[in-house]
């Protein structure tokens, strides 16, 4: 399926904006993100920052209009909504109102007051990070909400008006059994929301949950049930509900359209804490910069601290690899009218050898898109395109 018959516009010519609030109560046991941990959060000073940054890299974008603008974190909900607000007024005035506009949210500091605001404020989409229906694997999280408060947070958003709500699920837990991440699936598409998101357990180095490990106090889950529960996540959605890419599942027309960009060769303007950007050029060149994680000194100096040339090659790498997370197709002739035939072509062979082993299929000769297998391979398939580059 053609991404741009879906979703109404081209994403590899679209902007979104995304905004990082980097402000958490206290660090997840799995969390190795860009965070800060305060008892007192610098409302206005960040907020300040935020425009500042915005003021100086606007030109970068200079005449496109945003598709979205994501808030994400970090804890967006912990954040003031009055400085929400305002940013984005600024936002539009810089990029015009985007079709989405998504606020990321823990249930613990979500309710209807805050879910009337940010509807108020223009926010259209919540996503909310409720990981697990269990009061003992959210305890082993170190989550701060409970169950039922998950709960509360979807129908807060309802109530507020919200049509589209999202929800993030973690498995592969320790101690998570196949029925409990089947039961958590079925209990929250029938809450309410129209799109669902599934992350496998990652344990990254020096987080709490790596150190827990580390002691012997916690087991990973095995890869065998782990693989199970990915596997079944097709066959355990409800009707309604389908697999839009590797980890993201939604309703017809519930797709998010900010991380589609990302997939899809969109540019992407990313204000914040560790905030990262995609921007090309007029000259056609792509450049990912990204800003400082430290939240003192991009309080004082709110720009990136990193910026990368990508040269066509590796730009061309992504382009194809990306979107092969998703059910969407890749359409060679709009890559090679941005990248060249020679060098389209020079990817040649991994097309066929990912073709031989059953990753990628062709809905016409032009135009390629990932199998089941393939997207449940997705490292390995990437891996074969990277290894091609010239």
């Amino acid at each position: 399926m053609k991404a741009n018959s879906a979703l109404g516009f081209e994403p590899d010519g679209a902007l979104g904006v995304y905004v990082h609030v980097p402000f958490c109560d206290r660090r997840c046991a799995y969390c190795d993100f860009d965070i800060a941990v305060r008892r007192s959060i610098p409302h206005a000073p960040y907020l300040d920052a935020l425009l500042r940054e915005l003021a100086l890299r606007a030109a970068e974008f200079e005449g496109m209009s945003a598709r979205s603008f994501y808030v994400g974190g970090g804890t967006p909900s912990l954040w003031d909504p009055n400085c929400l607000d305002a940013l984005l007024r600024r936002l539009e005035e810089r990029f015009g109102v985007p079709e989405e506009i998504t606020c990321e949210a823990n249930p613990e500091s979500f309710g209807l007051e805050l879910a009337h605001r940010w509807k108020e404020s223009g926010v259209n989409r919540i996503s909310l990070g409720i990981q697990s229906l269990s009061s003992s694997l959210l305890k082993q999280l170190r989550r701060h909400h409970s169950p039922e408060q998950a709960l509360a947070a979807v129908e807060a958003a309802r109530r507020a008006g919200f049509e589209h709500i999202s929800a993030d699920l973690i498995f592969g837990l320790p101690n998570q059994r196949v029925a409990d991440f089947e039961r958590d699936l079925e209990t929250l598409c029938a809450s309410g929301i129209d799109h669902l998101s599934t992350y496998e357990l990652t344990i990254e180095p020096q987080t709490p949950l790596w150190r827990r490990r580390a002691r012997g106090h916690v087991v990973a889950a095995g890869e065998d049930e782990t693989l199970v529960m990915f596997e079944r996540l097709d066959e355990a959605l409800p009707a309604g509900f389908h697999r839009y890419e590797v980890s993201n599942s939604a309703k017809w027309g519930g797709w998010s359209r900010h991380n589609l960009l990302y997939w899809l060769g969109g540019q992407y303007l990313g204000l914040g804490m560790g905030a990262h950007s995609l921007s090309r050029t007029r000259g056609g060149a792509s450049v990912r910069s990204a800003n400082g994680r430290d939240l003192k000194h991009y309080l004082s100096a709110p720009f990136p601290t990193f910026k990368e040339d990508l040269s066509p090659a590796v730009h061309l790498a992504e382009r194809l690899f990306l979107p092969l997370r998703t059910h969407f197709s890749v359409d060679l002739d709009r890559l090679e009218a941005e990248f060249g035939k020679p060098l389209v072509e020079s990817f040649s062979s991994a097309l066929h050898a990912l073709t031989k082993d059953g990753l990628i299929e062709w809905e016409s000769p032009r135009e390629l898109l990932s199998t089941k297998r393939g997207r449940a391979l997705h490292n390995a398939l990437s891996a074969v395109i990277f290894d091609a580059v010239p």
